[in-house]
């Protein structure tokens, strides 16, 4: 629900004055763009209106109140509203609820990549891989519990969490490895197991 307010002398006439908002994924909210939607509003109380609006989107939108009479129309500031979409975990397979938890420390970047506190770049896809900027092509998967699984191609699967990382545990080799940095694209790790690194090339 939207909601505005007409401010003026308390003995207005609103009976002749339509009142609303425009609201698009636009934040220029031009009426003649196809992404914008008037949506009509009732008085409540004195100066006071809303209206509903239904949004099918998991995005950010932005609106601006209108009130209208016969000498013209008047704009109020333009608002902005995050919407997300409220699931339960319990519901959301073990890729999606790995993917909720990076995005809850994550900040949008343009072209789809997000920037999380503690896993670094990746940009996420609908079918349960990300592109990490470090480690490449990860496939996620996470329970209720802290931490995330991520399996990859060379390292098979390895866990972590916001706490340990870049320490990653490695159950192939029954023990932890440590993220040191890259190199020519190349991740290099520190091997627990037999103490030495991994990922430089001969």
């Amino acid at each position: 629900m939207l909601s505005g307010e007409i401010l003026g002398e308390s003995n207005t006439n609103y009976d002749n004055i339509m009142v609303g908002f425009l609201v698009s994924t636009n934040i220029d909210l031009l009426l003649n763009d196809q992404f914008t939607q008037k949506v009509i509003g009732e008085f409540k109380n004195g100066g006071l209106f809303s209206g509903n609006f239904n949004s099918e989107i998991d995005n950010i939108i932005y609106y601006k109140a209108f009130a209208e009479n016969q000498t013209g129309i008047s704009y109020g500031t333009v608002n902005k509203i995050s919407i997300t979409k409220s699931t339960n975990p319990q519901n959301q397979s073990p890729t999606e609820q790995a993917i909720s938890k990076l995005e809850k420390d994550s900040i949008e970047l343009p072209g789809g990549w997000n920037d999380n506190s503690w896993f670094g770049l990746y940009k996420a896809y609908e079918n349960g891989w990300v592109y990490h900027s470090v480690h490449g092509w990860l496939y996620l998967s996470a329970n209720s519990s802290d931490g995330i699984w991520a399996w990859s191609e060379n390292r098979s699967w390895v866990w972590s969490s916001k706490e340990i990382y870049p320490f990653l545990y490695q159950p192939s080799i029954g023990n932890w490895i440590y993220y040191l940095t890259n190199r020519n694209g190349q991740p290099i790790y520190f091997n627990y197991s037999n103490n030495s690194l991994e990922g430089i090339d001969p």
